[in-house]
């Protein structure tokens, strides 16, 4: 089945909009930042980094008040690394590597 706008939350993919914009090379956001490169609300996007914050997925520093993700995010990627799929694909191009 495939996934529209209408099966989806609008809340939820705010969210996750908010959440991969944490990149490698933007590891650091400010609220106002956020809501300028997302054309989103500032009280969204303090709303949402707050309930990221509250799960552990961001924090914040309290010097510069900037957010960045958090260790909840590394728990879920070592919950990717763990699967058998991952382990799957990977196997053939570490073997040649090697």
């Amino acid at each position: 089945m495939a996934i529209t706008h209408a099966n989806t939350l609008q809340t939820l993919d705010r969210g996750l909009r908010v959440l991969t914009c944490f990149t490698p090379s933007t590891p650091e956001w400010g609220v106002t930042a956020l809501s300028e490169h997302l054309g989103m609300p500032k009280s969204v996007v303090h709303k949402t980094l707050a309930s990221f914050e509250r799960w552990g997925m961001v924090v914040q520093d309290v010097e510069t008040r900037r957010y960045r993700l958090g260790l909840r995010i590394l728990q879920l990627a070592e919950a990717v690394s763990e699967t058998r799929e991952l382990r799957a694909a990977a196997g053939p191009l570490m073997d040649h590597l090697s």
